[in-house]
């Protein structure tokens, strides 16, 4: 469902005023150019007054059109390079810290995995960096990730991080929807191919609970890493020696360093000097005051006692010294709703030529009031900028543009989805940025086309990579961000994309608010096709009534345009898992189940997708499994998870393997236990399938009896909340049982 384009007309024309002061330039000689031709042929003289009309059209339009074919052919920007895959050099001379990187490399090479723990600003990923050279100096054996996310303190979760560390090592991100299911095919990753793996600004352990431990997957992880379990291990990252501070920032000052001795004996120099990070600031406030001695800088901090309040007070002196454009660009880069942006994004978010960018952004470096990721064309500022610079003056129209120039380049490389590599490689890069933007966007009207645009394509992102759960997150966000804007119809269409992406997951209970509220935001009239897919399906998931799942299907199949064989396709095999879900001991009813979804199964029409079509095989085993045909049945589940597999959904996948497991449980127990482990890896946590396959793997594997029965009961949580059908409650009866036995 698409929101018409009339929504968003007032933004459209709003986006064609000049948001730059290059496009200002340029609309300007326009209309000047448009003004002195028309003086030049009289235009404006009592002879041609009739056409005065057309000339103002003109001077008003053209503008207009001038600064959408700039923007055209601008667009979609400056596509990101990839983040190196190898380690960050290690620095030249790392002072004080050789037993730590020693401690590093013991650890790798004794459990496979090093926890590297400190504080930011102490060394702890110059700490890890080393060690990981040490470990593996060959470039085309590291790979690296930076887990610094773009929401502040909000650390990106584990299925997230799992992903991101499947995608370092070339492997498909959305092939699994759990941690545990990416642990394993990272360990099966690094021990056949020797790689060694960097994570680096990891805030919480729970973001990497889930590596794998063994001797020949080498893993080191580094950062905050707050409630690391003692039995971990972690190596300690603490402060610096006096000595080693002092080392420190002799080898960094380079504009008189003589300056630097004796010793300070004063206790607040003595203090920052264990700080890394102040050290390398004071250095460069050194540097910008070439006759100050390390004593004056004492006495010009008297008032000041911690290193926290010394390290801001610096800073602050810093950026007083910056030129206008510096000053600026620090400003809108603290002030932004996310971590870091690209050069050029921020060039044009504060109004600066790309040239004037580069020098602001060198001298920002220079005094250490922001760092460049590893990605050479993005920047952020430094943890605590927005403490020592003010918000920008217009850091409303700041954050519009950002949302605007984030828009523009999110819409032009989704149209370019699934497969130009470039727009892959670009919404690998910014999608966590949209997601924040997404919900940090002003509730203004100006912004209404910009958020849809945002939330469109995530949506597109999300769905060719299969990541169900990162759908369902967008879709809260736009839901959030159209109720703000007061939004009906964009908040219809997040609305049914949450329900759709709950059943997906099985959080039945969620699936049926979201989509309550649609149903409730429309007169029936009004209501599309989707939206009546949808409320059958979650009455078919929950069994309430049966009877309401008829009405709307053919309240669907009657709003469906003429023609449209995928939407009857859709509609077909609803009405496959309707005869089955009633059908299970009415062999008729199974029987019209499967001779309708073989109609669907074997449709040579192209407008009929694959997933569809592996849909209705899936169903049809599970009618032939009810009729007694074992062999049809599994192979039909076999073809099933092969389709779901050529069209890259795992979930489909998975249900299709739990589906082969569950056959062969009394046959073949090893066999079914294999298949059920690979099915649950690629189920989300939550839903009826992942139960079922925790429930036959408790029998299976008595020994991990008591932690499947646990995932299993979690897998049926989001039902707490409503009415369970009898098939669910048997199932969480039957892990009720287990669990009783187990313990």
């Amino acid at each position: 469902m698409n929101p018409p384009p009339r929504r968003h007309r007032v933004a459209r024309l709003l986006a064609l005023l000049p948001q730059s002061r290059g496009e200002s330039l340029v609309a300007g000689l326009t209309v000047l150019g448009l003004v002195a031709t028309a003086l030049l042929k009289e235009i404006l003289t009592d002879l041609a007054l009739e056409l005065l009309p057309l000339w103002i059209l003109l001077i008003v339009t053209v503008p207009a059109f001038v600064i959408f074919w700039l923007r055209r052919r601008r667009e979609p920007g400056v596509v990101p390079e990839s983040p190196p895959l190898t380690f960050p050099p290690p620095v030249e001379r790392l002072i004080g810290r050789d037993e730590a990187v020693r401690q590093v490399v013991r650890g790798v090479e004794a459990r496979g995995l090093a926890v590297v723990q400190g504080s930011k600003g102490l060394g702890t990923s110059a700490v890890a960096t080393a060690a990981a050279w040490e470990i593996e100096p060959q470039p085309d054996r590291q790979r690296y990730a930076d887990l610094r996310g773009q929401d502040r303190g909000r650390p990106e979760p584990a299925l997230s991080v799992a992903r991101r560390t499947l995608g370092v090592l070339g492997l498909q991100p959305g092939a699994v929807e759990t941690a545990d299911a990416a642990a394993a095919l990272i360990g099966d990753a690094l021990r056949t191919s020797g790689l060694t793996l960097l994570l680096d600004n990891v805030q919480d352990w729970d973001q990497v609970a889930w590596l794998p431990r063994a001797p020949s997957a080498r893993i080191v992880v580094a950062g905050l890493l707050a409630g690391t379990p003692v039995e971990e291990e972690p190596i300690p990252i603490g402060s610096l020696s006096e000595e080693d501070g002092l080392r420190l920032l002799r080898a960094k000052v380079k504009v008189n360093p003589g300056r630097l001795a004796p010793a300070p004996r004063d206790p607040l120099l003595r203090s920052f000097l264990r700080n890394p990070v102040i050290v390398l600031t004071v250095a460069a406030w050194l540097d910008h005051n070439g006759g100050m001695r390390i004593g004056d800088l004492a006495d010009d901090l008297r008032s000041r006692s911690s290193e926290a309040d010394v390290l801001a007070t610096v800073r602050r002196r810093l950026s007083q010294r910056l030129s206008p454009h510096a000053a600026r660009l620090l400003s809108v880069l603290a002030h932004l709703p996310v971590e870091e942006v690209t050069t050029v994004t921020l060039a044009r978010v504060a109004g600066l030529s790309e040239r004037e960018t580069a020098e602001a952004v060198q001298a920002l470096l220079d005094n250490c009031l922001v760092e460049r990721p590893r990605s050479p064309s993005r920047v952020r500022a430094v943890d605590g900028a927005s403490l020592i610079v003010e918000p920008p003056r217009d850091g409303a129209a700041v954050t519009r543009a950002l949302v605007g120039q984030l828009a523009a380049q999110a819409d032009a490389h989704g149209r370019r989805l699934p497969g130009d590599e470039h727009a892959r490689r670009w919404f690998a890069a910014e999608d966590t940025a949209l997601l924040k933007v997404l919900s940090a966007a002003p509730p203004v009207a100006a912004s209404a086309y910009d958020i849809w645009r945002i939330g469109d394509a995530l949506e597109t992102w999300f769905n060719a990579q299969h990541r169900q759960t990162d759908r369902l997150e967008a879709a809260r966000r736009l839901a959030a961000a159209a109720h703000r804007l007061r939004d009906r119809e964009a908040n219809v269409v997040a609305e049914l994309r949450c329900a759709d992406v709950g059943l997906a997951l099985g959080v039945v209970g969620e699936a049926r608010r979201h989509l309550a509220r649609a149903w409730e935001s429309l007169p029936p009239a009004s209501r599309p096709p989707q939206l009546h897919l949808a409320q059958a399906a979650v009455h078919l998931t929950t069994q309430e009534d049966l009877t309401v799942v008829e009405a709307e299907l053919a309240r669907y199949r009657q709003a469906l345009p003429s023609g449209d064989a995928q939407g009857l396709a859709v509609a077909q095999v609803n009405i496959g898992a309707l005869l089955l879900s009633g059908g299970a001991l009415d062999s008729r009813r199974v029987q019209d189940a499967h001779k309708l979804l073989g109609t669907v199964a074997a449709s040579h029409d192209q407008n009929v997708d694959l997933g569809t079509k592996a849909h209705a095989t899936e169903l049809r085993a599970l009618a032939d499994w009810r009729l007694g045909k074992e062999q049809e049945a599994r192979a039909g589940w076999r073809r099933a998870a092969g389709m779901f597999r050529r069209t890259g959904e795992p979930v489909g996948e998975g249900r299709c393997t739990v589906h082969l497991g569950t056959s062969l449980v009394g046959a073949d127990p090893a066999e079914a236990a294999r298949l059920l482990r690979a099915g649950r890896g690629r189920l989300p946590g939550t839903g009826l399938p992942t139960a079922l396959a925790c429930l036959y793997l408790a029998r299976l594997e008595p020994a991990q009896a008591r932690g499947h029965v646990e995932a299993g009961l979690d897998a049926l949580a989001p039902w707490a909340d409503v009415t369970e059908p009898s098939h669910i409650g048997e199932i969480r009866r039957r892990l009720e049982e287990l669990a009783t036995i187990s313990s």
